[in-house]
């Protein structure tokens, strides 16, 4: 029923996250996906360029963690001297997508286990041209026993320490076909931001509406990848993806979206 897509880069400050076990926050995201039966294929994108890390140790845990169940597709495009660009990889992953209805989800995020009655619940929606929307539920670290899966589990539905973000749009689970309609992520919004507004904006153009916090994910603690994690070039892409957000066009992309060479993008040489 959905392909469910982590677009995903490594960077050696999220190595722990919010936790003392390498990559347990990881695991827990993943794990909530295979814990849903109508959710069919987890495709996770990973590109880290070489100018964040030679290494990779955090896609090689997943693959090898995850090498005997099927349902989990790890597309590596690790190296390469463009930038990191989020858009690019979900645009991999949606054109990766066989499924009719297809989830955007990050690795720092946990998905409730009740998602698969609620997405059952919803159908009628998504048949409508609705867009279901995830809502993004923060925890302080102190709440939270970090080495407990079943503690997390336990945390629903929400009372009390959890709290909406009404800010955050980027979890969504939406028609693949609407998604193709309109060729994807803007492509020129490099790094990461923005990508998840601008798609929204144009969906809701094509006659879709947003159905909002219809589920819920628990949002992991992690250190921030601010500007004194990026280079200077990497701060100035980021800055450059505003100018795109005045771009009215549905379709922004051309037919070579999603291509696994690099993004749509004139590539900056590190």
């Amino acid at each position: 029923m959905i392909t469910a897509a982590i677009p995903l880069r490594y960077h050696p400050s999220r190595y722990y996250l919010g936790n003392t076990e390498p990559f347990l926050n990881q695991r827990l995201s993943i794990d909530s996906l295979l814990k849903c039966p109508v959710i069919s294929k987890i495709v996770i994108v990973n590109h880290t360029p070489d100018y964040i890390s030679k290494e990779d140790p955090q896609i090689d845990f997943i693959k090898n963690h995850y090498k005997d169940e099927s349902r989990v597709q790890v597309i590596d495009l690790r190296h390469g001297d463009f930038f990191f660009n989020q858009s690019w990889l979900l645009n991999i992953a949606i054109r990766n997508t066989e499924t009719p209805y297809f989830m955007r989800i990050d690795i720092d995020c946990i998905l409730e286990p009740r998602f698969s009655k609620i997405f059952k619940k919803s159908k009628s929606i998504l048949e409508s041209k609705g867009i279901l929307e995830g809502g993004l539920y923060g925890m302080g670290e102190e709440d939270v026993d970090w080495m407990s899966f079943e503690y997390l589990e336990s945390f629903y539905p929400y009372q009390g320490r959890l709290k909406y973000n009404v800010y955050s749009h980027s979890h969504i689970v939406v028609e693949t076909e609407a998604l193709r309609r309109i060729q994807g992520y803007d492509e020129r919004l490099q790094v990461w931001g923005c990508e998840d507004d601008d798609i929204l904006k144009r969906l809701i153009k094509k006659g879709y509406t947003l159905k909002g916090n219809t589920y819920k994910l628990i949002h992991q603690n992690h250190f921030i990848l601010n500007e004194t994690c990026m280079s200077e070039e990497e701060i100035k892409a980021k800055g450059d993806r505003f100018k795109y957000l005045y771009d009215e066009r549905v379709v922004k992309n051309d037919e070579n979206w999603g291509d696994l060479k690099s993004p749509q993008i004139e590539c900056v040489k590190l």
